[in-house]
């Protein structure tokens, strides 16, 4: 059986997602990577054919007991044990949570079903170094936390995406970036042959998309310090934005036949829906201390944050030595 070895370490503390769980779970891996293949893919393709295509390298249950065997997870953990650390650094009194904590190094194994398309295999490796790249695993994961750098990338095929490395500067990672996200975009749509709706925007799926009104991915510097240190300075950076961004409430759209009213949501238990935000930070650390990667995914249209003004105020926030990254 075919494979690939992914090697990790971890850039910021990840968070587990289950309560009292284990910080590093396969499924946790697999949802990302479903999570960034639609986020590059959804708009190239129909529902549709986004499903099947989805399927086909991840695998489904099926219909009538036609299942469908996707590439297969095998998760090597580092020989550490999970530490209680504290989520948000920047404030005091929170209680710490189970985490493995930063600079630790793990393996991801992806083995390649024998009925399973090379193509197909590939796309599944492609996914991965997006959600390991511009994303991030588990809790907090798009404030700064679950972080984790790809050290190297070993196995039956021999992969163009890079690796990041520390000793980089940001136009360095800028430029690996670029690379990057041009090499997946070939190994997700097999050389660009394979799109069948170019740059139609789906309503219910986030997605990563360029032009002049998509898309953006900044990098932006922090400076040196700890990673305790880093994942507080985000957090005191976001002071201004991050209810807006992240928190609550959100402006849902109401109506029917596209009337526009709209009504604040406080979302409970009970009975209200919460949708993710389209903002992701990581955290990496190169040379020159700790840099930050905002990737805006397009929001979606019936969700609105409580005023979008913020994001774009957030975005020129980031001006300084800021970095933005080309998206294919």
């Amino acid at each position: 059986m075919k494979s690939v070895t992914f090697s990790f370490r971890t850039e910021t503390a990840l968070f587990s997602l289950a309560f009292g769980g284990l910080p590093l779970r396969e499924q946790a891996f697999k949802g990302a990577m479903r999570y960034w293949y639609r986020a590059f893919c959804a708009s190239a393709y129909n529902l549709k054919s986004l499903a099947h295509k989805e399927s086909q390298i991840f695998g489904s249950s099926g219909r009538q007991g036609q299942a469908t065997r996707g590439v297969r997870l095998q998760l090597i953990r580092p020989n550490v044990l999970p530490q209680e650390i504290s989520p948000q650094p920047h404030k005091e009194r929170v209680k710490p949570l189970r985490a493995l904590p930063a600079r630790h190094e793990f393996q991801l194994v992806l083995s390649q079903p024998h009925s399973m398309r090379d193509e197909d295999f590939l796309k599944a490796c492609a996914a991965l170094w997006l959600a390991a790249t511009i994303g991030g695993f588990g809790r907090r994961s798009r404030r700064g936390a679950g972080g984790v750098r790809v050290i190297s990338i070993s196995g039956s095929y021999q992969l163009n995406l890079p690796v990041i490395h520390q000793q980089w500067s940001s136009d360095e990672l800028k430029n690996a970036l670029s690379a990057g996200l041009i090499e997946a975009r070939k190994i997700l749509f097999e050389g660009g042959k394979n799109i069948e709706t170019p740059n139609q925007l789906r309503g219910d799926i986030p997605q990563l998309v360029s032009g002049k009104d998509g898309s953006h991915i900044i990098i932006s510097d922090l400076g040196p310090s700890s990673e305790a240190e880093a994942r507080a300075k985000l957090m005191l950076k976001l002071r201004q934005f991050k209810n807006q961004i992240f928190g609550l409430p959100l402006k849902i759209n109401q109506g029917e036949n596209g009337a526009q009213a709209e009504r604040k949501e406080r979302f409970s238990r009970e009975g209200s829906k919460r949708y993710a935000s389209p903002v992701w930070i990581r955290l990496i650390e190169l040379k020159s201390g700790w840099t930050m990667i905002v990737t805006l995914l397009l929001p979606l249209p019936r969700v609105k944050t409580a005023n979008r003004d913020k994001l774009d105020e957030f975005l020129a926030a980031l001006k300084q030595n800021r970095k933005e990254v080309a998206i294919p």
